[in-house]
């Protein structure tokens, strides 16, 4: 599977996908997942070069973006990573977030990623 000319990891589950428009009515498309291979969900960004430490938390602007449940915040408090970068002849913004459980704690990441139209 692909989105947004990066390839998605095998062992995907609870794939939720969804389009829109944001509030410029650009076209917005959106897909999260939980992925147990936390190496497989870092592929998404690795793939990008660009794959950088967000803090403590996810960034409010990235979290609306990204429509990330507040729940997962908290059920994955671990250190989130995340990707953000220009495709297709920079018309097109993605951008991607893994969160992590507890790193005392083994357990699924969970993916989020958003994909929209810089420009018409």
């Amino acid at each position: 599977a692909e989105f947004s000319d990066l390839s998605l990891p095998e062992g995907m589950r609870e794939v939720g996908v969804d389009s829109g428009f944001d509030d410029y009515g650009r076209v917005v498309y959106w897909i999260s997942f939980v992925i147990d291979d936390h190496e497989a969900a870092e592929s998404v960004c690795e793939q990008t070069g660009s794959f950088n430490p967000l803090g403590d938390r996810v960034p409010e602007r990235k979290q609306e973006r990204l429509r990330i449940d507040p729940a997962d915040l908290e059920r994955y408090p671990g250190p989130p990573r995340g990707c953000e970068l220009l495709v297709g002849d920079f018309s097109t913004e993605l951008m991607a977030v893994v969160l992590y459980p507890d790193p005392s704690e083994e357990g699924p990441a969970k993916v989020y990623m958003s994909e929209y139209e810089v420009s018409r």
